[in-house]
């Protein structure tokens, strides 16, 4: 019967067979096929006349300008005691077409006595603007006129450009009317110089930016986040200071002119090492999981690295205060791992060798597990969600270890 059989001993054949499956298998991390791996998207080239704005390269700051030449209305007339108008029915606005002479300005030394010549010439209108206050223009700014035609923003007609930083003034010549805009170039600050992020407190983080203009500091509390630095700039005045949501301060920061933050074609426009897509993700995770009490900062070393390598400093920060810089440790992340190297972000040379005692992790939260101290790991598990969320949303807006 069922008891008798399990009670009786296995045979010989049957434990030979237990000993065989229970054999330790050695594990190679290289027999595992690597995660799959999203495709790159193909952009499309911006195949349009050299004078089309490309506004994937460009962005539009200041607003929108309506600049037209209008025909008065009939004027009243006085005869008499009568005072005579006429009436328009119904009212509307009368456009004057205006479209400068293409050799307008040129000497003409064959029309010199030709007045009525003269007379029907059209030069180019100047016009001379003070900009924006809330707007910050970091070079000269480039003037496109709308084309209601073509549906595009051009560059045709425009000459003698003028820009005044201190004073805030920019000038331009145009051959006609019609509605304008200033642009800066998207990628001004682009690549990244060098970034920081530290701990202040608990569900708390400064993150410093050195683009490559301006250098840009970001405060980090709970869900809100807020522009601190620069403070130089009276331009930012408006926006510096207010606690607001990661999405808010991306869209108020590029309205001021200071864009840090990449597209998704932005690699067209920007020479960068790009990092495998996955893997650059999970490190911002685990960055944000673990931004209580660990600092993270630019390598030198993750720009000579290949896409599927991503070079960190990191270093276990509890106090609210710069680290010394023989406190930071070099990182090593990739799809499969990640590893705390033996070697300095100071060393003449690159090494994937690790200290002994520590080995590879599978992922960065996990190696910090190790890494860090009873007080940091507390402090991580505390950690409020929103906090978490609000560092991912801003890791991922920059893309700081790409674009740096």
């Amino acid at each position: 019967d069922l008891l008798a059989a399990l009670r009786s001993p296995p045979e010989n054949g049957d434990v030979e067979e237990h000993k065989e499956d229970e054999q330790t298998v050695e594990i190679v991390e290289e027999d595992y096929p690597n995660p799959p791996t999203p495709e790159m998207p193909e952009w499309e080239d911006f195949d349009e006349e050299d004078d089309v704005i490309d506004l994937r390269a460009n962005d539009i700051l200041g607003g929108v300008y309506m600049f037209d030449l209008l025909q008065m209305p009939p004027q009243p007339k006085t005869i008499g005691s009568w005072i005579i108008t006429q009436l328009i029915d119904p009212p509307e606005i009368s456009f004057l077409d205006y479209v400068a002479d293409s050799h307008a300005g040129d000497n003409n030394k064959d029309n010199k006595d030709n007045k009525d010549a003269k007379k029907d010439e059209k030069p180019p209108i100047p016009v001379n603007m003070v900009l924006p206050e809330d707007v910050i223009f970091l070079e000269q700014p480039q003037v496109a006129r709308w084309d209601y035609t073509r549906k595009f923003w051009t560059t045709r007609g425009f000459s003698d450009l003028s820009f005044d930083e201190d004073a805030r003034t920019f000038g331009f010549k145009t051959a006609e009317f019609g509605t304008f805009c200033l642009l800066q170039d998207s990628y001004i600050n682009m690549p990244f110089q060098s970034w920081e992020m530290r701990p202040r407190k608990i569900n708390s983080a400064v993150l410093s930016i050195t683009a490559a203009i301006v250098e840009v500091q970001i405060e980090i509390r709970d869900a809100l986040c807020c522009l601190t630095e620069p403070q130089d700039r009276p331009e930012l005045k408006s926006i510096r200071g207010r606690w607001v949501t990661p999405a808010e301060l991306i869209l108020n920061m590029k309205k001021a002119g200071i864009n840090i933050f990449p597209n998704e074609d932005s690699s067209r426009f920007v020479s960068i090492q790009n990092k495998h897509p996955l893997a650059e993700d999970r490190v911002y995770q685990q960055m944000a999981l673990t931004a209580s009490s660990m600092a993270y900062a630019w390598s030198k070393w993750n720009g000579e690295r290949g896409r599927d390598e991503i070079v960190f400093q990191a270093a276990e920060s509890m106090d609210d205060g710069p680290l010394m810089e023989e406190e930071w440790s070099v990182f090593l992340a990739t799809k499969r791992h990640a590893k705390k190297l033996k070697m300095t972000e100071f060393d003449d040379n690159f090494s994937e060798e690790g200290p002994e005692e520590i080995t590879f992790k599978s992922t960065l939260y996990h190696l910090v597990s190790c890494v860090a101290s009873e007080n940091a790991l507390d402090r991580i598990k505390d950690t409020n969600f929103q906090f978490v969320d609000c560092v991912y949303q801003l890791l991922t807006a920059t893309r700081l270890l790409t674009y740096s």
